[in-house]
This record gives structure tokens, C-alpha cells and sequence, in this order.
């Protein structure tokens, strides 16, 4: 059997990310660790690349964020810049957010071999290693697995040290979200554990520079493929899974995130002023026909005609659920900067509406929702459409950004803007 020809990838900082991104995107590539200048004129092409439109921001951040979400990724501070570190002044763009678009438009994603074992020296960090890889700042190879972060493949590698399948590549999975701050330590969540029908022996394996004392080395999706279909898995399982949205930075429940966002949100209320209209509009509004999403068929998948209206999948549903507590949080202290007296909460009450708000006898139903993008692109249930329909008291305010000091915004919207928007169907319920 001839030996695979593997590629070991080194040096993919944020110089050689970004010159790979503007490769596949067809544009001029800029060097990004020079400040805060050059790093938000690439992204300025990147985002001209991706929309046809011209960014018209200046704050590295905000254009870091619309630059990801234009590529449907949701911008995350701390891991895609520099947002929000006390320690650190200077705004930075980071290799994570070069890597998410990289994955995200090339449709290859990053691919990594680890290393395991199942002798006693390994058993305090390699328990679990079918679901969780443990590793620290002592570990080589960390470095390019941070930036490439969820959604990387990852094939096992059975040490010498092992006591059963030694020196082979025995399994391969995905990895789910990687939990720990940026100082580490760090815990890789992985999902699809498959294991090899077959071990393919170290001694198969062609891979030049790679060292097989470091515990993670990061390799082409040519030598992943290879050494996926050694292994006995057919070819159309080499894709372990869909390439995630990679919006599982941080633990995996989104706690140690969400607890830097909620302080960073805290320091500055600057933005928290908002405009409620005097009056609401009154009467009955009738909403027009909701837009029904058609598909085309693709080589892999089925995608949508409209991509901003069709329905997304959810990557982590507990970040979603922190990103709107995140927003009544936010909306509840604007209202109240403005005299306004929270008088019911609502949320599990299932009534079309989230918080009630009273001052000086007048009454607002508000309906919130915490919108990780920029876009005002939200999904909106029967019930609330029909409040928006019939209630005169009833008013939306979405928190756009909300994960980011830099980025969040609050937008009050009425009724008759509710009504009047463009809207597509989410489902189908069928009765037979």
C-alpha cells in the first residue's frame, strides 16, 4: 500500500489567514498586524467582496462585526477581536474572525490531528477524549486551534505511549465549542466521535515537519480526507457533519462569555436612551400575505432563493437564550432612564409580549428581542403578530449587536412597522 502524502500547515497567522481569505474572495490582500488602520481597511474589501456595498463605519469592531455577519456568522467580542480585554487598548483584529470567514466562504474547514493516549500518564486530562480534549498554554499546536475554533475536524492519534492501538490514527470528529477564557486553560467540546474501522498505522503516514511529540498539528483537508478514507470510512462520510457557524466561542453554556459581555454592557449606558413615541397607533392593522422561501438544489444541500429571510439554524441554543435576556436587560434599564416603572414581566406567561412598563398612568406592552447581528431580521410568533395587529399598547424594541459593547443598538418599533414588514413563513403545521 502506497504511503499517504500528508500536508503538515504551519505559520497560518493572521497575515497568511488573510491572505488566503482575499485569494478566495478575488481582492488585494492587505498585511492586518499593523494597527487598527490597515486591519479595517481589508475588512472594508472584505465586506465589499461579500455585499457590494461600502462600509461606511470606522471603528474596527463594528466593522469586524458586519463583516462577519455578512458571511452569517455572529461577531463574537473577545474571540474575534480584542473587545473588551481591560488589559488591552489598542483595537485588534484577530486570527479567530479571519479563520470563521476563511471556513465559512471556502467551505473546507481547518483540520487537526491530536494527539491521545490511554496509559495512566495521560488518564487526568484524556478521561473523556471521545467528547472532550483538555489542553493548556504549555501545549503545542494550541495556538492554531484557538483561531480555527468550532467547527474544525479533528483526527485521533494513538500515542506510543498507549497501551492498545499504539502509534495509529484510530478516530475522527468535529469540534463542538471550546470553553475557557483567552488565557486558557482550555476544553475542546467534540461531537461525531467515529471510530476507524480500521487503524491506519503512524508508519502509513507521509508527513513531512510534523513532530510527533506535539500534541496538536494542524494539517490540510486533502491529508484529513486521506486518512479518513485509510481508516475505513467511505467517502461520503468524510464530512463528519455541516461546517458550523462556529458561534460556540467560549464555554459551552456561554456563561464566562455572557459574564464579560453583561460587565462590559454595564460600564458604559451611553446608548441606552431611547425615543417612545407619545402616541401608539390605534385600530385594527392588517399584515399582508407572508412570503413562502423556495430552495434550489445544489451539489450537497438545498439553499434558499432568499437567504436573509429563510430560517437558521441554530447553532447554540443557550447563547441565543443569553442574547435575549442580554436584550431585557438592556431595554428594561432604557426604560427606566426614562422614568418608566417595569410593572409586570411577562416572558413565561406566553401572551405576545415580554414586559409590561407604566408612567404616569399610561401602560406599554413591549415585546423584546436580542438580535446577535446588525440586521432587524427576527423571528416574530402568531401571537405577537397579532398583538402588533390589535393592541394599541404593544411595541417592539430589538436590541441589535447585543453581544457587543462596541455594536448594540435599540430600536423602538411600532406597529404599523411590524405589520407593514416583509415576512416569510418559518413552517408548516399540517392537519390531515
Amino acid at each position: 500500500m502506497a504511503k499517504i502524502q500528508g500536508v503538515k500547515l504551519a505559520g497560518r497567522d493572521s497575515n497568511r489567514l488573510a491572505y488566503e481569505l482575499a485569494s478566495v474572495l478575488g481582492i488585494q490582500p492587505r498585511e492586518v498586524s499593523r494597527g487598527q488602520r490597515i486591519a479595517t481597511a481589508y475588512l472594508r474589501d472584505v465586506y465589499l467582496a461579500l455585499t457590494d456595498e461600502r462600509a461606511d463605519d470606522d471603528d474596527l469592531f463594528t466593522i469586524a462585526a458586519a463583516a462577519l455577519e455578512s458571511a452569517d456568522l455572529t461577531y463574537q467580542p473577545g474571540w474575534d477581536t480584542n473587545e473588551g480585554r481591560e488589559r488591552e487598548r489598542r483595537p485588534r483584529l484577530e486570527a479567530r474572525a479571519l479563520s470563521r470567514l476563511l471556513t465559512a466562504i471556502s467551505g473546507t474547514p481547518r483540520c487537526f490531528i491530536l494527539n491521545v493516549t490511554d496509559s495512566e500518564r495521560g488518564a487526568a486530562w484524556e478521561t473523556d477524549h471521545e467528547s472532550t480534549y483538555r489542553f493548556d498554554d504549555h501545549v503545542t499546536g494550541r495556538v492554531p486551534l484557538l483561531s480555527a475554533g468550532p467547527g474544525s475536524r479533528v483526527i485521533y492519534y494513538s500515542t506510543g505511549r498507549s497501551r492498545a492501538n499504539k502509534q495509529q490514527f484510530i478516530a475522527a470528529a468535529h469540534v463542538h465549542g471550546i470553553e475557557g477564557d483567552w488565557d486558557g486553560p482550555w476544553t475542546a467540546r467534540l461531537n461525531g466521535y467515529t471510530e476507524f474501522p480500521v487503524g491506519v498505522p503512524w508508519a502509513d503516514l507521509d508527513l513531512p515537519g510534523a513532530n510527533w511529540q506535539h500534541a496538536i498539528t494542524e494539517i490540510s483537508f486533502d491529508t484529513y480526507s486521506a486518512l479518513m478514507r485509510a481508516g475505513g470510512i467511505v467517502a461520503g462520510d468524510v464530512e463528519l457533519g455541516a461546517i458550523e457557524s462556529q458561534s460556540a466561542v467560549g464555554d459551552e453554556d456561554g456563561s464566562d462569555f455572557i459574564a464579560r459581555v453583561r460587565q462590559a454592557l454595564r460600564e458604559d449606558e451611553s446608548d441606552l436612551d431611547i425615543e417612545v413615541p407619545e402616541h401608539l397607533t390605534q385600530g385594527v392593522l392588517l399584515s399582508g400575505p407572508a412570503k413562502v422561501i423556495s430552495y434550489r438544489e445544489t451539489e450537497t444541500s438545498a439553499d434558499p432563493e432568499d437567504k436573509v429571510l429563510a430560517p437558521k439554524r441554530t447553532q447554540n441554543r443557550a447563547r441565543d437564550k443569553e442574547a435575549e435576556l442580554l436584550a431585557v436587560d438592556l431595554v428594561t434599564r432604557a426604560f427606566e432612564r426614562q422614568g418608566w416603572v417595569m410593572s409586570a414581566d411577562r416572558q413565561r406567561d406566553g401572551i405576545g409580549y415580554d414586559l409590561e412598563f407604566e408612567r404616569g398612568g399610561r401602560v406599554l406592552k413591549v415585546e423584546v428581542k436580542g438580535i446577535q447581528g446588525s440586521q432587524l431580521v427576527f423571528n416574530l410568533t402568531p401571537k405577537e403578530l397579532w398583538r402588533a395587529e390589535t393592541d394599541p399598547d404593544w411595541l417592539l424594541v430589538a436590541a441589535t449587536g447585543v453581544l457587543s459593547a462596541r455594536t448594540r443598538k435599540l430600536h423602538v418599533l411600532g406597529r404599523e412597522r411590524i405589520v407593514g414588514a416583509e415576512k416569510a413563513v418559518q413552517s408548516f403545521r399540517v392537519r390531515l
